[in-house]
Protein backbone atom coordinates (compact mmCIF):
# COMPACT_ATOMS: atom_id res chain seq x y z
CA UNK A 1 0.00 0.00 0.00
CA UNK A 2 1.24 3.47 -0.88
CA UNK A 3 2.83 5.60 1.81
CA UNK A 4 1.21 8.57 0.07
CA UNK A 5 -2.32 7.69 1.14
CA UNK A 6 -4.15 10.58 2.76
CA UNK A 7 -1.44 13.04 1.78
CA UNK A 8 -2.38 16.27 0.10
CA UNK A 9 -0.72 17.39 -3.11
CA UNK A 10 1.24 20.01 -1.14
CA UNK A 11 2.45 17.38 1.35
CA UNK A 12 3.63 15.14 -1.50
CA UNK A 13 5.45 18.04 -3.16
CA UNK A 14 7.13 18.93 0.14
CA UNK A 15 8.20 15.29 0.60
CA UNK A 16 9.59 15.22 -2.96
CA UNK A 17 11.53 18.42 -2.31
CA UNK A 18 12.91 16.98 0.94
CA UNK A 19 14.10 13.83 -0.86
CA UNK A 20 15.77 15.95 -3.57
CA UNK A 21 17.41 18.25 -1.00
CA UNK A 22 18.70 15.24 0.93
CA UNK A 23 19.85 13.39 -2.20
CA UNK A 24 21.73 16.31 -3.73
CA UNK A 25 22.91 18.09 -0.58
CA UNK A 26 21.34 21.40 -1.52
CA UNK A 27 19.60 23.92 0.72
CA UNK A 28 16.51 24.63 -1.37
CA UNK A 29 14.82 23.63 -4.63
CA UNK A 30 12.09 25.20 -6.73
CA UNK A 31 9.85 23.83 -9.49
CA UNK A 32 12.24 25.27 -12.05
CA UNK A 33 15.42 23.82 -10.47
CA UNK A 34 17.11 21.80 -13.23
CA UNK A 35 18.80 18.58 -12.22
CA UNK A 36 21.89 18.84 -14.38
CA UNK A 37 22.41 22.60 -14.44
CA UNK A 38 21.23 23.72 -11.00
CA UNK A 39 21.68 20.61 -8.83
CA UNK A 40 24.73 19.11 -10.56
CA UNK A 41 23.05 15.74 -11.06
CA UNK A 42 24.09 13.16 -13.60
CA UNK A 43 21.90 10.38 -14.99
CA UNK A 44 22.94 7.97 -12.23
CA UNK A 45 21.90 10.52 -9.58
CA UNK A 46 18.51 10.86 -11.29
CA UNK A 47 18.03 7.09 -11.37
CA UNK A 48 18.86 6.86 -7.66
CA UNK A 49 16.39 9.69 -7.00
CA UNK A 50 13.76 7.80 -8.99
CA UNK A 51 14.29 4.70 -6.87
CA UNK A 52 13.97 6.79 -3.70
CA UNK A 53 10.72 8.33 -4.98
CA UNK A 54 9.34 4.90 -5.88
CA UNK A 55 10.13 3.64 -2.38
CA UNK A 56 8.66 6.69 -0.65
CA UNK A 57 5.43 6.93 -2.63
CA UNK A 58 4.82 3.34 -3.68
CA UNK A 59 4.62 4.24 -7.37
CA UNK A 60 6.48 2.76 -10.29
CA UNK A 61 8.22 5.19 -12.61
CA UNK A 62 8.03 4.08 -16.24
CA UNK A 63 11.37 2.88 -17.60
CA UNK A 64 11.15 5.53 -20.31
CA UNK A 65 11.07 8.23 -17.63
CA UNK A 66 14.09 6.99 -15.67
CA UNK A 67 16.69 9.73 -15.69
CA UNK A 68 14.67 11.90 -18.07
CA UNK A 69 13.28 14.51 -15.68
CA UNK A 70 14.63 17.93 -16.66
CA UNK A 71 13.53 19.83 -13.57
CA UNK A 72 11.93 19.42 -10.16
CA UNK A 73 8.52 20.54 -11.45
CA UNK A 74 8.43 17.57 -13.84
CA UNK A 75 9.01 15.25 -10.88
CA UNK A 76 6.26 17.01 -8.88
CA UNK A 77 3.81 16.62 -11.76
CA UNK A 78 4.74 13.03 -12.53
CA UNK A 79 4.50 11.74 -8.96
CA UNK A 80 1.34 13.69 -8.05
CA UNK A 81 -0.32 12.51 -11.26
CA UNK A 82 0.66 8.91 -10.49
CA UNK A 83 -0.91 9.32 -7.06
CA UNK A 84 -4.09 10.76 -8.57
CA UNK A 85 -3.50 14.21 -7.09
CA UNK A 86 -3.12 15.99 -10.44
CA UNK A 87 -0.34 18.16 -11.78
CA UNK A 88 0.41 21.87 -11.56
CA UNK A 89 -0.62 22.10 -15.20
CA UNK A 90 -3.73 19.96 -14.66
CA UNK A 91 -6.11 22.85 -15.18
CA UNK A 92 -4.31 23.91 -18.35
CA UNK A 93 -4.30 20.30 -19.58
CA UNK A 94 -8.06 19.99 -19.04
CA UNK A 95 -8.62 23.23 -20.94
CA UNK A 96 -6.47 22.03 -23.83
CA UNK A 97 -8.24 18.68 -23.85
CA UNK A 98 -11.66 20.33 -23.93
CA UNK A 99 -10.55 22.25 -27.02
CA UNK A 100 -9.67 18.96 -28.75
CA UNK A 101 -12.81 17.03 -27.76
CA UNK A 102 -15.87 17.65 -29.87
CA UNK A 103 -19.24 18.24 -28.25
CA UNK A 104 -21.52 15.19 -28.33
CA UNK A 105 -23.61 16.61 -31.15
CA UNK A 106 -20.53 16.98 -33.35
CA UNK A 107 -19.31 13.50 -32.46
CA UNK A 108 -22.70 11.99 -33.29
CA UNK A 109 -22.82 13.87 -36.59
CA UNK A 110 -19.29 12.72 -37.46
CA UNK A 111 -20.04 9.09 -36.54
CA UNK A 112 -23.27 9.20 -38.56
CA UNK A 113 -21.39 10.58 -41.59
CA UNK A 114 -18.73 7.87 -41.25
CA UNK A 115 -21.39 5.15 -41.09
CA UNK A 116 -23.08 6.50 -44.22
CA UNK A 117 -19.72 6.60 -46.02
CA UNK A 118 -18.94 3.01 -44.98
CA UNK A 119 -22.37 1.82 -46.11
CA UNK A 120 -21.83 3.50 -49.48
CA UNK A 121 -18.41 1.84 -49.79
CA UNK A 122 -19.94 -1.53 -48.93
CA UNK A 123 -22.70 -1.03 -51.50
CA UNK A 124 -20.13 -0.17 -54.20
CA UNK A 125 -18.09 -3.23 -53.23
CA UNK A 126 -21.16 -5.47 -53.45
CA UNK A 127 -22.03 -4.07 -56.89
CA UNK A 128 -18.46 -4.61 -58.07
CA UNK A 129 -18.45 -8.16 -56.71
CA UNK A 130 -21.78 -8.92 -58.40
CA UNK A 131 -20.44 -7.62 -61.72
CA UNK A 132 -17.31 -9.77 -61.40
CA UNK A 133 -19.36 -12.84 -60.50
CA UNK A 134 -21.69 -12.21 -63.41
CA UNK A 135 -18.68 -12.05 -65.77
CA UNK A 136 -17.32 -15.29 -64.30
CA UNK A 137 -20.69 -17.02 -64.70
CA UNK A 138 -20.99 -15.76 -68.26
CA UNK A 139 -17.53 -17.08 -69.05
CA UNK A 140 -18.35 -20.38 -67.38
CA UNK A 141 -21.63 -20.67 -69.32
CA UNK A 142 -19.73 -20.07 -72.55
CA UNK A 143 -17.28 -22.80 -71.62
CA UNK A 144 -20.05 -25.27 -70.86
CA UNK A 145 -21.50 -24.63 -74.31
CA UNK A 146 -18.28 -26.02 -75.75
CA UNK A 147 -16.57 -22.75 -76.61
CA UNK A 148 -13.51 -23.51 -74.48
CA UNK A 149 -11.66 -26.54 -73.21
CA UNK A 150 -10.64 -24.95 -69.90
CA UNK A 151 -12.15 -26.12 -66.59
CA UNK A 152 -15.61 -24.87 -65.69
CA UNK A 153 -16.15 -22.29 -62.98
CA UNK A 154 -19.63 -21.72 -61.69
CA UNK A 155 -20.50 -19.18 -59.03
CA UNK A 156 -23.92 -19.40 -57.48
CA UNK A 157 -25.95 -16.55 -56.12
CA UNK A 158 -25.81 -14.12 -59.02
Amino acid sequence: MSKALHRSRDDVIQAIDNIIISSFGVVNVTRSSRFADDLGADSLDEIELTLDLEAEFGVEVDDGRLGSFENVGEVHDYITTQLGLGSEDGVKSKELLSERVRPDSEVHAWVHAEIIALEADLERSELTLKAVLKDINSAAAGQSAGKSASPHVYVRGV
